[in-house]
């Protein structure tokens, strides 16, 4: 197995690497297309937790996670930030600039003992949303996106810590109840995102295969049952909803597909 040090590298390479793809994109209006990537390495705590009767998440969260959006404020776009003690534990395999608490990376050498190809872990397809299975194998996914006429509802929870000593539960009983909520009314859970702006669910009508006319009521119902559920649970819920045209689809590699909805 490789040391803490070694799997940190690789990410940074990695980092690296998607600066290198990414700048090497050209937007027909507008140029080059440039990303900010931080990079971190430390404990955190990881979650199976439900998303109603069909569906499971695996959800991350710890410090480091919290912290990478500051992080990331440090690179300008085409650059790989990381904090300075990182760069102090991976030690000379990495070399780059001071700038205030971070390090902005020119080069990372990696091991040379190559890796294991990727495989999905059993159990894996409980984790992908039983739309997203249906679309991968109706066909081609490679190709599959389009404009479609959607309702997202964004539900913003607050009050969530990952430091609680329950938080796992706490999470648990949170998601499971907007997943039965969002299936009930034909809906789909999109995302789940833990970031500095807190705990953010993303679910949607009107995707390929769970469109209907009501749509957009739908969502409404559902957004009105789900904050519900989450204040009885004594935590903070808002919710947002919109209808419109978005581009949806499959992106990824064979080894890691995500469906992403763009509007």
């Amino acid at each position: 197995p490789e040391t803490a040090a070694e799997v940190a590298a690789r990410a940074v390479a990695c980092g690296l690497a998607l600066q290198r793809l990414v700048g090497a994109q050209q937007d027909p209006l507008l140029g080059p297309v440039w990303l900010k990537v931080a990079v971190d390495a430390g404990p955190i705590w990881v979650a199976d937790v439900g998303l109603g009767a069909a569906q499971r998440h695996l959800h991350a969260a710890g410090p480091i996670l919290e912290a990478m959006p500051e992080l990331g404020t440090l690179a300008e776009p085409g650059e790989v930030a990381i904090p300075l003690p990182l760069g102090e534990r991976i030690g000379k395999a990495v070399t780059g600039t001071a700038r205030g608490d971070a390090l902005i990376v020119s080069g990372v050498a990696l091991p040379s003992r190559p890796l294991p190809p990727p495989r999905p872990a059993p159990g894996s397809e409980q984790h992908v949303a039983p739309s997203t299975l249906s679309l991968a194998a109706a066909g081609d996914a490679r190709w599959t996106a389009e404009f479609r006429t959607a309702s997202i509802l964004f539900l913003a929870v607050e009050g969530f810590h990952a430091d609680h000593p329950d938080a796992a539960a706490r999470l648990d009983a949170v998601l499971s109840g907007i997943g039965t909520q969002v299936e009930a009314t034909g809906g789909v859970v999109n995302e789940v995102i833990n970031d500095d702006k807190g705990l953010t669910i993303v679910a949607a009508w009107g995707l390929a295969t769970n469109t209907h006319e009501d749509d957009a009521a739908r969502g409404v119902v559902t957004a009105l049952a789900a904050r519900q559920g989450v204040l009885d649970q004594g935590l903070g819920c808002g919710a947002g909803l919109a209808t419109g045209q978005v581009f949806a689809g499959l992106i990824g590699t064979e080894a890691y597909r995500q469906y992403t909805i763009v509007g």
